[in-house]
This record gives structure tokens, sequence and C-alpha cells, in this order.
């Protein structure tokens, strides 16, 4: 599935992802948490991908590398790769993509550091693994790695501990480790929530400018707009396991077609006026166990009738290079209007 931009760039998709099903198993059976998921990234370009905690953000970023948990399954799709399909490539053969061509950025870079090795050790055995460099030049590019996502004093920084460093030290060492390799494509998962706003700001600046140079595709996985507004080329948002909406970013912040993403865009506060409450989407996301009827976003839709809640209305083209899955798209929707 081409992502919505594709028309305007005329560039094929270097990744694209089809209808991903993923399944986990539980006490009472198998629960679907990302259901029928397209996308597809372009060299060159950022996708943001958007929705509340429990959209399945996460979770779709995890089966396209091989990394959900145990009781984790990709029960459908397919995600094409330089003519390899990801989801159903054997361990061994995803193994060498993983971290070389497609590398991740996690959201608590504690986690994705080992603490009982240095922070060169760790850049270093991606080189090692993944390119057969000899350690002491798997180092030296280790330094370089550090020096080039902002590090002052490489050597010395390289020699250091996960815990001998700031956050955003950290978070810039784990960049560092994704982009050693010069990946294709580099998946961010709430690369900096955890982070202040300065250096959330800095980070960000430095993907820009790490992406410019190595024009790689990006997946910025975010449950903030306003960081994915600064970001993002191509928007694709995701609620209770389904797209709801994708489109250009351009297209998305200046007129989002789907109620669930201008309900998102309204609870920003440089969009709220001083002196009034910051607005909320009334409700709270479904129990995936036990999914309402028709659109899934319905029980919390303003705009809601009965023919919402009959089918699951499809991604339905909307404008050029924007789809939205609703049957009453579009930001001018007038209540008084409709015959419904």
């Amino acid at each position: 599935m081409s992502s919505p931009a594709a028309a305007e760039t005329a560039q094929p998709d270097i990744l694209s992802v089809e209808g991903l099903t993923v399944a986990f198993e539980t006490d009472d059976g198998p629960l679907t948490v990302v259901d029928g998921v397209s996308f597809g990234l372009q060299a060159g370009r950022t996708t943001g991908m958007v929705g509340e905690s429990g959209s399945g953000k996460s979770v779709s970023a995890l089966a396209l590398l091989g990394l959900l948990p145990p009781n984790g399954r990709v029960a459908a799709g397919r995600a094409m790769y330089r003519g390899a399909d990801l989801l159903a490539l054997p361990a061994d053969r995803l193994r060498p993509l993983r971290g070389d061509r497609i590398a991740m950025i996690f959201q608590e870079p504690m986690t994705a550091l080992n603490p009982v090795f240095s922070i060169g050790d760790q850049i270093a055995e991606v080189l090692q693994i993944h390119q057969r460099l000899p350690r002491g030049e798997a180092w030296e590019r280790a330094v370089g790695m550090l020096r080039r996502v902002g590090i002052p004093d490489p050597a010395t920084r390289a020699l250091a501990y996960p815990h001998q460093l700031s956050g955003g030290m950290r978070q810039r060492a784990v960049i560092a480790m994704a982009l050693a390799c010069g990946p294709d494509i580099l998946i961010a998962d709430e690369a900096t929530t955890a982070l202040d706003a300065t250096v959330q700001a800095q980070i960000l600046e430095l993907m820009t400018d790490l992406q410019r140079q190595y024009g790689m595709a990006v997946l910025f996985i975010s449950h903030d707009l306003g960081v994915v507004s600064a970001l993002a080329d191509d928007v694709v948002v995701l609620y209770a396991g389904r797209v709801m909406e994708c489109a250009p970013a351009s297209a998305f912040f200046g007129r989002p077609m789907h109620p669930y993403s201008q309900g998102m865009l309204e609870t920003l506060p440089s969009l709220t006026p001083p002196g009034h409450d910051l607005p909320t989407i009334p409700g709270t996301p479904p129990d995936l166990a036990r999914l309402p009827g028709g659109c899934r976003f319905a029980p919390r839709c303003p705009r809601a009738a009965e023919d919402c809640r009959a089918a699951e209305p499809p991604l339905t083209e909307t404008r050029a290079g924007s789809r939205a899955a609703c049957i009453r798209p579009g930001p001018d929707w007038d209540p008084a209007e409709d015959p419904t």
C-alpha cells in the first residue's frame, strides 16, 4: 500500500505493509490488537503513526521486526521490503536485517542499553555483527557515530556505562547504535517522550539532520501530535487497532477528515484559546475483547448515527492522497444538515 503522498512523489515504497493483523493468546482465547493495518514508507520521508495508548502503534512496529512477545503472533498480512515479506521470513533470515537494514529506537534508552557494557562496546558490537568489522575498526566507527550524534568528547564517552550518562545522552547513544550501519528504515517508538522539552527539541533536530544525510525512511510512532507535526511528511492514525485516517501531514494538520483525528487535534494546547478549558475526547477507547458494532469510534463520535453502527467503514479516499474510515468524513460536517 503506497504512502499517502505517493502520487505527489511518484516514488515507490521501500516498505509496503498490507493488512497487518496481530493477535495475542489470552486465557479467554485469541485477542486481535492490530487489525488489517496498511501503510507505506518511502526513502527520505517520515511517516508519523499516532493514536492513544493501546491503539496498536508499538505492536505494529514489533511485528515488523519479529519482536512480538511469546504470546503474540502475526495472524495475517504482509510487509514487503526489497522483494521479501518480513512477516514470512524465518528468524534466521530476519535477524541479519534487524539492526542493519531496519533499525529501531525505543522509548526508554535504559531498557535498550545493556547496563554492564560500555556505550562504545555496544555500538561496536552492532558493526562487528552486521558488517564483520574487526574490533579496532568497529570501535573507531562507534566513536565516530557518537561524535555524529553530537555527544561531546566521544572518545571518553564511549568508555562510559549507560548509568553514567544523562537521559538525553543515552538517547543520543541509542540513535548512534541504530544508525551505525546506515539503515534503509528507522523506526522510532516514542523516542522523545521521556525527555524534557529542550532535550526533546535537540533530539528531533538531530533525527531530521541524520535522515537528510542518510536518506532513510522513518516511521515515527508517537501520541504527541505536536511532535509529529514538526517531523512528519505523512500521518497514519490508529484507533483500537485499526487505521482511521492516513494523509500527507500538510493535509492532515490543515484539514483532518476523520472525527477522531479532529478530536485529537482540538486537544492540542496551542489550538486552545487562553482562558478556555483544554478540550478532550469524551469516553475511552473500547475494550478490544468487546468491540462495539460498526465503527469502533462510534461510541465517542459526535456525528455517529445508526448506519455508523451497522458496519465497520473501510478506508475510502476522501481527497487526493488521503483516506479515512468514516461515512461522514470532513471538518465541515454540520449536525443540523445531516439527514440522519
